[in-house]
């Protein structure tokens, strides 16, 4: 599925995947940032969530309560929905808030870039934050099967995509 549309002035497209024999379902998202001195999350219910949830880290894991809070992530996060687990993965996620009801990942800031010019008062070359096309993958899975390391062996596999692949399988061997 695609589609294309705007946030307030930018330009955004989505692309959902979906691949057989997998519970994982990955979107792939290109936005056109043009935005001033605003926030983009991206927004999930979760309905009978949880108060807490396992996010990422650098060197592990760390659980945290989902009080809405915004937390820096490392790759993925694990959070509670009713019996079962809503997971996600991405490489291009850095922080992340949850309550019991919705999970939000922070994709995009426009705040004006500090000019470091204590005597300039005029913000007539004001420089915004994040300006520009960016693409982020995300990775979404539900289920009671959902552990953290097999979580964070999926974010890893997404860090380190195939250079090259062999796209000859069943053809017939060509004679010299």
């Amino acid at each position: 599925l695609m589609r294309t549309g705007l946030v307030g002035d930018s330009e955004l497209t989505e692309e959902w995947r979906v691949y057989a024999d997998t519970q994982w379902v990955e979107l792939l998202l290109t936005i056109n940032w043009r935005e001033r001195r605003r926030l983009l999350k991206l927004t999930l219910p979760t309905p009978q969530g949880g108060d807490s949830r396992l996010d990422g880290v650098m060197g592990g894991l760390l659980e945290r309560p989902n009080s809405g809070r915004e937390c820096p992530l490392q790759d993925w996060s694990l959070l509670p929905v009713g019996s079962e687990k809503l997971a996600l993965a991405s490489p291009s996620l850095f922080a992340i808030d949850a309550t019991p009801w919705r999970v939000r990942s922070t994709l995009l800031r426009s705040p004006v870039i500090t000019q470091h010019d204590p005597a300039q008062q005029v913000l007539a070359r004001a420089v915004y934050a994040d300006h520009g096309i960016h693409h982020f993958r995300i990775a979404f899975a539900a289920g009671t099967g959902m552990a953290a390391e097999k979580l964070r062996l999926k974010a890893l596999s997404m860090h380190r995509q195939p250079l090259a692949a062999d796209l000859t399988n069943g053809m017939p061997r060509m004679k010299a």
